[in-house]
């Protein structure tokens, strides 16, 4: 899926102390903040997109193809079970989450990613 999610807004964060400046933080994007770039994406590849439709996130249709993508501020066993859950639903299921900055693009996330997909 498309990346331009993966920007986060930045706020200043005054520490309170005197004579600390204040300092730059990444707020961690909301799950709302997930949607219209996922949507954008899925209309781009020709897709209707819904949100909130029985509880999921976001529905895409194209044709026969029907698609559901789960968003979440973070990875967790609980989104894992949720995704599965959908998959009653549909066999495309899919999950935004973004990434977490800590990781970058290190082997920990490109091994998170692989796990991802042989879900």
């Amino acid at each position: 899926m498309n990346n331009t999610w993966r920007s986060a807004s930045v706020e200043k964060y005054d520490s309170g102390a005197p004579g600390v400046p204040a300092q730059a933080m990444i707020k961690p994007p909301r799950e709302s903040d997930l949607y219209a770039p996922v949507r954008d994406y899925l209309v781009r590849n020709g897709y209707t997109v819904r949100g909130e439709v029985k509880s999921c996130d976001i529905t895409a249709v194209k044709g026969d193809d029907l698609i559901v993508v789960e968003l979440k501020r973070h990875l967790s066993t609980d989104l894992l079970v949720q995704a599965v859950q959908r998959q009653k639903l549909t066999d495309s299921v899919y999950i935004a989450v973004p990434r977490n900055q800590e990781m970058g693009y290190g082997r920990k996330w490109r091994g998170l990613l692989h796990l991802l997909r042989r879900l």
